[in-house]
């Protein structure tokens, strides 16, 4: 699973450190203990860099600069490093060419430590509302490539990669018919690693919209003896904003052999814009999966102007009978757009039979301080 970011010292400035594929992801930084960051925008210059202390990683450093030389041209230089782990040095770039709506978008970056390299290179055609759009991408990873921030599972191969896609309006419906291709292999042998394609359709008008299509995968790498997997799925959603919007999608097919049916329930709501609250639950038929549900609460409470709760809830039931309930949850002062102060909690509970039990449970305070250097130039 690739949970999302959701710790404000990382959001702030994330994009700024986003490189074409991801060499550093801040969820593997699981026990921060203290952070600096700086980050500064500008026209044609900008920069970001990350240290952190983490109890498991002991420090954790990742900077990037960008400079855009042209309107349409943008070079980046990018660094991460873990202290007695790996030390990782890239280069990117991104070059509009705005006459056949092309990106070219390259990176070649190089683990010190291991002398292993990656390169990447990706053909971009953009769509604009209506028209064909593609992409065509080639990424090689050397061997003893992976290290423990980034969110590459892979090393020692080579993947090619296709997108077609076709947008056209009728009346007022905005369709979409698009395809999708991917092989991995491995860069010396050439054995195959894993396979994925599928096609798929969505219609929208505002604010309904709907999707169907199927994903078909060969996973090699599983070393199980059925390794395909043949989903087909549809969807429905009607959306307002992303605070107002319901969803309901249904998957069906073959998963490593077994049969699956899986439904999805997604319901975001914002009770008189005074606060936000969503809902998710999951319903899950397979034999290879434990799970039978997940019930997931978030959202977004304002208590006063600059104080904000952020609770979740995730509840899990599993197919032998016993139940997982995680609850975790933010008090966040913002002070400023750099400065506040932070109170987390987290606590895991089981049920196996009709007693629960308290597994795991954290307490979390937190102060971020900084100042904007703009206001020196004002």
């Amino acid at each position: 699973m690739n949970y999302p970011e959701k710790r404000p010292f990382f959001i702030e400035g994330k994009d700024l450190i986003s490189t074409p594929i991801e060499l550093v992801r801040t969820r593997n930084i699981e026990y921060p203990v203290a952070g600096l960051k700086f980050y500064t925008r500008g026209k044609k210059l900008s920069f970001a860099g990350y240290f952190v202390k983490d109890s498991l990683l002991k420090y954790v450093g990742f900077s990037r600069a960008t400079y855009s030389f042209e309107k349409n041209f943008i070079l980046g230089i990018f660094n991460a490093s873990a202290q007695g782990s790996f030390t990782l040095y890239s280069m990117d770039m991104n070059l509009y060419i705005p006459q056949v709506k092309m990106d070219i978008i390259g990176l070649w970056g190089k683990r010190m430590d291991a002398k292993s390299n990656i390169i990447y290179v990706k053909l971009k055609r953009r769509q604009e509302f209506k028209g064909l759009g593609f992409s065509l991408s080639y990424l090689s990873i050397d061997s003893s490539f992976i290290s423990p921030i980034h969110l590459i599972y892979f090393d020692r191969v080579k993947k090619y990669s296709a997108s077609l896609n076709y947008q056209f309006l009728l009346s007022k419906i905005n369709i979409n018919v698009y395809g999708n291709y991917s092989t991995r292999k491995d860069k010396y042998t050439n054995e195959l690693i894993s396979e994925e394609y599928g096609p798929g359709i969505s219609v929208s008008l505002a604010p309904f919209s709907f999707s169907l299509g199927s994903s078909r995968a060969l996973l090699n790498y599983t070393g199980l003896p059925d390794a395909r997997m043949d989903i087909n799925f549809i969807s429905f959603a009607y959306s307002l904003s992303s605070w107002k919007n319901i969803s309901l999608s249904f998957n069906s097919g073959k998963y490593f052999g077994s049969d699956l049916k899986y439904i999805a329930l997604r319901l975001n709501l914002s009770p008189f814009n005074k606060f936000n609250i969503g809902f998710q639950e999951d319903f899950i038929d397979c034999d290879i999966m434990p799970e039978k549900s997940v019930f997931q609460i978030f959202g977004e409470i304002p208590l006063t102007y600059a104080i904000t709760f952020k609770p979740y809830l995730n509840y899990k039931k599993y197919k032998e009978g016993y139940d997982e309930v995680a609850l975790n949850g933010i008090i966040s002062y913002d002070i400023s757009s750099t400065t506040g102060i932070y109170l987390g909690f987290t606590k895991n509970l089981s049920k196996n039979g009709k007693k629960w039990e308290s597994n795991y449970e954290k307490i979390v305070f937190k102060i971020k301080a900084g100042y904007d250097l703009m206001n020196l130039i004002h």
